[in-house]
């Protein structure tokens, strides 16, 4: 289980990810706007599922009303979005999972 210090430090390297994207992009720092936000989740769904893609949502809505006093909870567009790159995804199975059923199983018919 992660503690309240760990998931901090991840919150906060994911918002300065986003930063650093929007400084090499030409946005201005401050600039929160959905279409900008839009921009962002467009650029990096080619690179992570789209259970990354909520969590990065998550922890970016976190840092931006706790730190920013901005919320993009009412950014409808961004979260449809999100919502697009979900529909007909199929999470990978976890093979640990299986190897776990299998060796209860084998020890059950022992």
């Amino acid at each position: 289980m992660l503690n309240r210090l760990s998931v901090h430090s991840y919150y906060e390297t994911l918002f300065l990810q986003m930063q650093e994207w929007k400084r090499v992009n030409g946005y201005k720092e401050g600039d929160y706007a959905q279409d900008t936000l839009l921009v962002y989740f467009d650029s990096i769904s080619k690179r992570y599922a789209p259970s990354t893609l909520w969590t990065h949502y998550s922890a970016i809505k976190k840092v931006l009303k706790v730190q920013k006093d901005v919320s993009i909870k009412g950014y409808e567009n961004l979260q449809d979005l999100l919502k697009i790159n979900s529909s007909g995804h199929v999470p990978k199975k976890s093979q640990a999972s299986i190897l776990t059923f299998i060796k209860i199983f084998l020890i059950w018919l022992i």
